[in-house]
């Protein structure tokens, strides 16, 4: 079935819905690796079942304490720019993270502060991209978009994170 818009034409057609998705599928990936890259690099690094269990709630409690205050905020902000600022900061925040272990420089709060950070600014990145779809297909057309990209995200967010402790076992970084 192909997904078509308000005007007809297939949503796959549309270069602007393309880079929409592609950019999505990239973020929503690596947000979904961090995920588990963190709690085991912080095992690793400290062998504390504690901060392990802090580094993963630090994941969840960004959507508990603002996500309504995102959601709120990205209808009133221009949702590419959240997006792009997001996605952005959390890059320099996880870029951080390989930098400062080549340097040498690597600390615990290092990496609890970058295990904060990514997720927050996740959250609005997320709350912006629950609007954009019928931005970008218009109101009459998003249903089906809509329900598909909630639809599809699951699907890979669980093979990855799945597929990422095997590959830990056989690759193992020097921490």
């Amino acid at each position: 079935m192909a997904l078509e818009s308000a005007g007809g034409i297939r949503l796959r057609d549309d270069p602007q819905f393309r880079r929409f998705w592609l950019a999505r599928v990239v973020s929503l990936a690596g947000s979904s690796f961090t995920y588990v890259a963190l709690p085991v690099l912080i095992y690793r690094r400290t062998g504390s079942p504690l901060l392990t269990g802090v580094v993963a709630a630090f994941e969840a409690i960004p959507y508990l304490m603002l996500g309504l205050v995102a959601g709120a905020l990205a209808d009133r902000w221009d949702r590419r720019r959240v997006m792009v600022a997001a996605d952005l900061t959390s890059a320099v925040a996880l870029g951080s993270l390989p930098l400062a272990a080549l340097l040498g420089v690597l600390t615990v709060p290092h990496i609890l502060a970058a295990a904060f950070l990514s997720p927050t600014v996740f959250v609005f990145f997320d709350a912006a991209n629950f609007g954009a779809i019928p931005a970008l297909v218009g109101r009459s057309g998003s249903p089906r978009p809509t329900a598909r990209s909630g639809e599809r995200a699951p699907s890979w967010r669980s093979p990855s994170r799945c597929s990422l402790g095997p590959c830990w076992r056989w690759w193992r970084p020097p921490l």
